[in-house]
């Protein structure tokens, strides 16, 4: 009997099979008939049938030469009969003594081998692999070698995760596409909206033919089952670090009250009405198909669920429109903030009603409660230990931007995960509040870091939202493509336009409720704002997240999560196609775009510094031979038209004629023109009165503000270059914030003058009689002078920048002259304080002024030579390896500074009045020697200190 090669590789197969099971599960009470139970053989002679089939049966084949004689093995297999027809009625002979059974299949769940029919199976199973061997290697080359090949080709063709990052690449490749084609052309639709249209697309061409992307369709293949878990843990932590840290946290920490109220009673109110919507609306629309199996019977439970799965905004695009047609930064920040704090409450909400809807018997009152009070409370508490660990561990690390965004990296999923799956609280809720805390304490993050981290943390967003983005398009089309989809077009479309008004409806009627605690918190909020705040509620990452875990959720039926699936999705889609793009209208239909009027004299006087500017720099190069034969004329035409961006936002020409002095006696001569006789005029003129003191008053304070805003970029610019340190730069920039929040320039000096107070505790330590604790309290005493005087130093530096910026408003004849002058010497009469204050403390505590100037100075020098050295390789005097080991050299100088600090200067023991003199400037280029020589002279001389009396002890010595 001869079989064709590929016959006997089948046999070959099913016997290594038993031979390998019996060497894995051979015992002395093996049941051989469960094995056999696998393959489909329940009796003994339906066994011996199948076994003598196969060495009776003849099948010819031309394709292949090679044959194998099965009659070569046919000893062997009988072999194996006989034994298992003996084991079998080894089992009937036990059974029908015992009368326990006797039925066959109690026979065979009954037969059993002993050890040494076992081994004597193995000797036949090894001689009946060896034959085929040797058969495979002599006649089967050929086909072995296609076999091999194709199990190679089989392998290099689904490897872990080699197509997961093929996949992220084309996608990545995809978003880049669409955001230029976005960017050029200037389209109105978010490129999110673009990349969840083009990952259905693909995703149903994908279907349509399997061959026609080539190996990137195992990587669609794997990704459209990707579990939702891994996509909520891979991209929404990255996603809300990201807006948290770039959140403005003083702006945060003002409007807070109203982003709580939003994000908490407005979640809770939103979710309900929605839920209500669902469970009412919905079914009635659905009943009117007539079939039952299309009708909505959502419990209450279930339709709140998905209102909180709704009620997540994502305003990413509506905070990217206000900041480009700039709109004021309190709305903007309001809505970010409001986003921030309503993820965290909706994903609570949707944890204990998923848990709820899910329980058959449902779950107590006092169980849910528990439960939000665990994930809420539990998790704002965590996110702020890990943001303080994360700050503490930032602040130790200077100018090593690697360690520092790794240590943001790692120190985001890791509370994330330990969040989630350690302490059993919200991991969402653990970000937000994480991120707010480095967003507070910034400074811990090195100047020259700093810009590289946004960066970073914002191509982290950028990434994230085009993963997910696609991905959900995908998603969705494959739920859609599936014969079992539990989606009925027309019913479901109608649910979800409905669903789409009342969405904004509900979300108005959350707003109206809490408009009047809105309007009294924090910056207050107008009609306009409530309005941009409820059409710009867009739908995103949060919700399509939710979504698609509750797809995987087999506590609930198949036609219920699709149903979700589908409409969250659809309120995402319409919300970012629809209101995204037309948020636009609706904020220049408010005015919001507009700047306030008070700050036009501002803009104009900037626009006109950067006019003259430009015109100096044109005429400069108009002489420069490096740009002889240019034509000026359209490289003019071709510069900005700013006139024409003045005019379209305050609606007066740039050019303005310059100020005189004769103005305001008109206006005066105008406002008194009234006759006494006529009490109508009288009230015309007093309300015009009213109104000019207003505007006087808000033109004060827009100067005020921008004065400080001055002053607030030079605290930061100190710190880029080490001439203030990050504590220091913290309370200036909080200090300048205050100010501009309450109009008033002068409560900066106010929030300054605390810092100059000894402490009460420094006082109870110093009136001890114990030695060293007079000396631990004048320690103490030490640094905390130093970082007044530090804090006095980069105020008054900041100071003098912005009476520099008044006398450039002078000169643009642009604001007021007497505003500017108020200003002026409010400015002048703080730099006074502070320098009496500060010379006092020169005068009583020298040594602290001089540790200071020290530190600041050795700072200084650094970074200049840093700044010089790069300066040196951009000139070619250093090449690549030599620039690497200057560098390296002035950054563990720099290293080593970060770590000293005031105190650490101080030379108490060995502070007197000749080194005072030796660090005089006059001898600061002496020799040791000649050092020594003039300090033993001086020596010798009279000492006299501040309030001695030189011209007395003069006449004395004359007399």
């Amino acid at each position: 009997m001869a079989y064709h090669c590929t016959d006997c590789w089948i046999r070959c197969f099913f016997l290594i099979t038993c031979y390998c099971l019996l060497h894995v599960y051979a015992s002395p009470h093996f049941v051989f008939s469960d094995s056999l139970d696998k393959f489909g053989v329940h009796d003994s002679g339906a066994d011996n049938e199948i076994f003598r089939r196969w060495l009776s049966e003849d099948v010819s084949h031309t394709d292949v030469d090679a044959e194998f004689a099965l009659a070569d093995i046919e000893v062997l297999m009988e072999d194996i009969i006989v034994s298992y027809d003996t084991a079998l009625e080894l089992a009937a002979y036990m059974n029908n003594d015992s009368i326990t059974t006797t039925t066959t299949a109690d026979i065979n769940d009954a037969a059993v081998w002993d050890c040494n029919t076992s081994v004597v199976m193995f000797d036949h199973f090894d001689n009946i692999t060896s034959q085929l061997q040797q058969f495979t290697a002599l006649n089967c080359s050929a086909a072995a070698a296609h076999e091999e090949h194709a199990e190679l080709h089989e392998e290099e063709h689904f490897p872990d995760g080699i197509y997961l990052v093929l996949y992220c690449a084309f996608v990545l490749l995809v978003g880049c596409l669409l955001k230029y084609t976005g960017h050029r052309w200037h389209l109105p639709v978010p490129y999110t909206v673009l990349l969840l249209i083009t990952g259905a697309i693909l995703e149903g061409i994908e279907l349509a033919d399997d061959d026609l992307f080539g190996e990137l369709n195992f990587g669609f293949q794997q990704v459209r089952t990707i579990d939702p878990h891994m996509v909520l843990s891979i991209f929404i932590p990255g996603l809300i670090f990201e807006s948290a840290f770039n959140t403005n946290y003083h702006i945060f920490l003002k409007e807070a009250k109203q982003a709580a109220l939003l994000a908490g009673p407005g979640v809770v109110w939103n979710a309900l009405l929605v839920g209500g919507l669902m469970h009412y609306f919905a079914h009635s629309i659905s009943a009117l198909s007539g079939v039952e199996a299309r009708v909505y019977n959502w419990s209450w439970s279930f339709s709140i669920m998905f209102g909180s799965m709704v009620s997540a905004t994502d305003p990413v695009a509506v905070v990217a429109l206000l900041k480009e047609l700039g709109a004021s930064k309190r709305l903007s920040t309001l809505i970010e903030a409001e986003s921030l704090l309503n993820d965290g409450t909706a994903f609570v909400m949707f944890s204990v009603l998923r848990e709820y809807a899910a329980s058959p018997q449902g779950t107590s009152v006092d169980s849910m409660l528990a439960t939000f009070l665990r994930l809420a409370g539990g998790g704002t508490v965590m996110g702020i230990f890990c943001g303080f660990v994360t700050y503490y561990a930032l602040s130790k690390v200077y100018n090593d931007a690697e360690i520092e965004i790794c240590l943001t990296v790692s120190a985001v999923y890791l509370s994330a995960y330990t969040g989630d799956f350690v302490c059993r609280v919200s991991g969402v809720l653990v970000i937000v509040f994480m991120g707010l805390w480095v967003s507070k304490n910034r400074e811990a993050i090195s100047p020259s870091v700093e810009e590289g981290m946004h960066h970073f943390w914002e191509m982290i967003g950028f990434i994230a939202n085009t993963l997910l983005f696609f991905i959900t398009g995908q998603v969705i089309t494959f739920r859609v493509a599936e014969e079992d989809n539990n989606i009925h077009w027309p019913t479901d479309l109608a649910i979800l336009c409905v669903l789409y008004v009342g969405c904004h409806v509900t979300r108005a009627l959350a707003i109206w409720q809490l408009y009047p605690l809105l309007k009294n918190t924090g910056y207050g909020c107008t009609y306009a704002d409530a309005m941009v705040m409820v059409y710009g509620g867009l739908r995103g990452a949060i919700g399509l997240a939710l979504a698609l875990i509750l797809e995987t959720e087999t506590a609930f039926e198949k036609v219920d999560r699709d149903r979700v699936l589908f409409h969250v999705c659809g309120i995402v889609v319409l919300t970012l196609v629809v209101n995204a793009p037309t948020v636009k209208y609706v904020v220049q239909w408010l005015g919001l775009n507009k700047p306030p009027s008070d700050t036009a004299a501002l803009f104009r006087s900037a626009t006109q510094h950067l006019l003259e500017d430009v015109h100096h720099k044109l005429n400069e190069m108009k002489l420069d031979q490096h740009y002889m034969g240019a034509n000026w004329t359209k490289v003019e035409n071709l510069q900005p038209k700013y006139d024409d961006l003045y005019f379209s936002i305050f609606g007066e020409s740039l050019v303005v004629e310059e100020h005189s002095g004769d103005d305001d006696d008109d206006d005066d001569e105008l406002l008194s023109v009234h006759s006494d006789e006529e009490a109508q005029d009288l009230i015309i003129n007093m309300i015009a009165e009213l109104q000019r003191a207003d505007r006087e008053a808000q033109l004060q304070n827009a100067v005020e503000k921008r004065v400080i805003q001055v002053m607030k970029a030079s605290y930061w610019r100190q710190y880029e270059q080490g001439l203030i340190s990050a504590d220091a730069v913290n309370i200036l920039v909080e200090s300048s914030e205050d100010a501009m929040d309450e109009h008033d320039l002068t409560k900066q000096r106010r929030n300054l003058e605390k810092w100059f107070a000894i402490p009460w505790s420094i006082k109870t330590l110093h009136r001890s009689n114990y030695r060293y604790v007079k000396k631990l309290a004048e320690w103490m005493l030490f640094g905390n002078l130093g970082f007044a005087v530090e804090i006095a130093s980069g105020f008054i530096y900041a100071t003098k920048e912005a009476i520099e910026f008044c006398e450039l408003l002078q000169h643009s004849h642009s604001v007021e002259p007497r505003h500017i002058v108020s200003v002026q010497t409010q400015l002048r009469d703080v730099i006074a304080w502070i320098d009496a204050t500060a010379a006092d403390v020169v005068r009583v505590y020298p040594e602290v002024h001089t540790a200071i100037q020290t530190l600041h100075a050795a700072n200084a020098l650094l970074n200049h030579q840093k700044e010089e050295i790069a300066h040196l390789l951009h000139k070619g005097f250093l090449d690549e390896a030599e620039y690497a080991r200057v560098r390296s050299c002035c950054e563990e100088s720099l290293q080593s500074l970060f770590h000293h600090s005031y105190t650490s200067l101080l030379d108490i023991e060995n502070y007197t009045d000749e080194s005072i003199l030796l660090n005089a400037p006059l001898f600061s280029e002496l020799t040791s020697g000649e050092r020594k020589q003039v300090a033993d002279r001086a020596i010798e001389s009279k000492w006299y200190h501040r309030g001695d009396k030189i011209c007395m002890q003069q006449q004395q010595q004359q007399q």
